[in-house]
């Protein structure tokens, strides 16, 4: 009987030594602060964007457990990323969705903003002349590149003849 009480001690003892030692305790504590609420004053700034239409950058990413707007905008952080660009121009995305898994690609053009600066007289005078010219723009038509000159509306009515 020693030696199955012996036994015994030893299992139960390398049992609490392992439960003892695999269990780690994290503690996070974290505190609130109040803020100011009055509003900090930023003074505008305008930039240029360098675009190379010719350039395509592409990039894909696999979504687990996201929606498809997360994972669009997954790719579109991937392709800044991998491409070292500021902002993606007419990005096209592609989805490929499974049941727990979304296979995402985007394609479209680097921009880089250069010369950032405070506005010049120029520059608001343009800026102003954009926000006038806002209504002018329907959202409902889609423009459509087909080979160099073809332009088309979603509806199919040729913009160029």
């Amino acid at each position: 009987m020693s030696n199955f009480n012996s036994r015994k001690l030893i299992l139960l003892s390398a049992t609490a030594v392992i439960m003892l030692s695999s269990c780690a305790t994290i503690r996070r504590t974290s505190y609130d602060q109040a803020v100011a609420t009055t509003p900090i004053v930023q003074a505008p700034l305008v930039a240029d964007l360098e675009i190379d239409p010719s350039k395509k950058v592409r990039s894909q990413y696999r979504a687990i457990k996201m929606n498809e707007t997360q994972a669009k905008q997954a790719v579109l952080w991937q392709a800044m990323k991998d491409n070292g660009c500021d902002v993606i121009v007419q990005p096209v995305y592609e989805l490929a969705i499974g049941r727990k898994v979304i296979d995402a690609s985007v394609e479209g053009m680097c921009g880089r903003y250069k010369a950032v600066r405070k506005p010049t007289l120029e520059d608001i005078t343009l800026l102003q002349e954009l926000d006038a010219a806002r209504p002018m723009f329907d959202q409902s038509i889609t423009i459509y590149e087909r080979g160099e000159t073809r332009w088309t509306r979603s509806k199919g009515k040729s913009l160029i003849p």
